[in-house]
């Protein structure tokens, strides 16, 4: 018989299996559960190197899986100021926030802050460019909204990424402006990878701490795999993984998507859906669907296309869509990738799904989308 690696005892074991929901041992061997068992006695596995716990009858659950996170955000969010609800009640709280930040910050370098949300703020309004003015002028500012896609610059970090009066708005992007001036006021909708090709990233040693405290934070909510779904996961962001996964930096599992438009990186490096290992793999192709500027950023066809593109080489499509006019195009996008070249098992999915009406729902089982939601949109939105 084999050597145990690790056996927990006097536990109460809940497998999430019907035919066998408790019990009390657990065997453990090359990271895969050998046995479990309410009455055996396993002892006759135990070896010289054998980690034995006992878990004084404290609960033992399987891992949980995080199906959509964002562990790069997550990492720079914990070794930035926050501007979550919690802490920030008023546009005054930011001002204050910032001050501070700006008083041990360099002149002249980035200050990044992430989590405001409007919805809490008097007035339910963003902050502006000459709010975040009062706050410092020496140094550039780019705040994040909490969902990521909107961000707001004060006047000095405007003029340092090119953005003025002049300035067209990137395709799919807003640069929301004074009504009266067609002056920028700050506020930026999709233009997050606009920014992050202009502003300096954190350093490598900076978002390496983070990515720690990223994992530490997983694995203490007994997240133990999650699917990163940063749709600018590339081959730098693949290898930077690989690299904090040999360093130990991240512990919990991981599947990485890859953005839609880098994906071709990936195929002609011959990176197949799956490639790596139990620690570290490829995952589902991600595509975002918005109406920043009141229409679908894709039109019907290029996201026909972009879809059956990522379905005829066997990956999974991981669409983004929120409301239902995005769902409806993410829909009939997967409708025309499944009929014109029918596969068994394809899992494509729509993320979030958050306006979903019934009827579109009976549609997506017919079709056996899987829709991964998130509850609290439903309580933010």
């Amino acid at each position: 018989m084999p050597e145990a690696d690790l056996i927990l005892s006097n536990a109460n074991i809940i497998t999430i299996d019907p035919s066998y929901p408790h019990g009390r041992t657990l065997v453990v061997k090359n990271g895969k559960i050998l046995a479990v068992s309410e009455t055996e006695d396993f002892s006759f596995l135990k070896g010289a190197r054998t980690a034995i716990i006992d878990c004084q009858g404290n609960t033992v659950l399987p891992g949980f899986h995080d199906a959509h996170c964002h562990s790069v955000s997550l990492a720079e969010s914990l070794i930035s100021p926050d501007l979550s609800h919690l802490s920030i009640h008023s546009i005054g709280d930011i001002q204050q926030l910032l001050r501070k930040t700006a008083a041990t910050t360099p002149e002249g370098n980035w200050i990044r802050a992430r989590g405001y949300n409007e919805f809490y703020l008097p007035g339910q309004l963003h902050p502006t460019r000459w709010d975040l003015d009062k706050a410092t002028d020496k140094h550039p500012i780019k705040l994040t909204h909490r969902t990521g896609h909107a961000h707001v610059l004060n006047s000095l970090g405007l003029a340092m990424v090119g953005v003025s009066s002049d300035t067209p708005e990137p395709p799919g992007s807003v640069i929301e402006r004074d009504l009266e001036t067609g002056e920028p006021n700050g506020i930026l909708y999709e233009m997050g990878a606009y920014l992050t090709e202009i502003i300096p990233p954190l350093d490598d040693e900076e978002i390496e701490r983070g990515i720690q405290l990223a994992s530490e934070q997983f694995i203490s909510y007994g997240i133990t795999s999650v699917q990163d779904a940063s749709v600018r996961n590339g081959i730098q962001r693949w290898q930077k993984f690989r690299q904090w996964k040999n360093h130990g930096s991240f512990k919990p599992r991981l599947s990485m998507m890859i953005g839609s438009e880098v994906f071709s990186q990936f195929v002609e490096q011959g990176l197949s859906p799956g490639t790596g290992d139990d620690e570290q793999a490829i995952g589902a192709v991600k595509i975002i669907l918005h109406e920043a500027t009141g229409q679908v950023n894709l039109t019907q066809e290029e996201l026909n296309e972009k879809v059956f593109g990522i379905h005829r080489l066997g990956y999974q499509a991981a669409i983004h869509a929120v409301t239902d006019t995005t769902i409806e195009a993410a829909f009939l996008a997967l409708k025309y990738a499944i009929y014109r070249l029918p596969r068994r098992d394809h899992r494509h999915r729509i993320e979030h799904c958050a306006i979903c009406r019934p009827a579109m729902a009976e549609r997506l089982a017919g079709l056996d989308i899987i829709v991964v939601t998130q509850p609290a949109f439903i309580y933010y939105n």
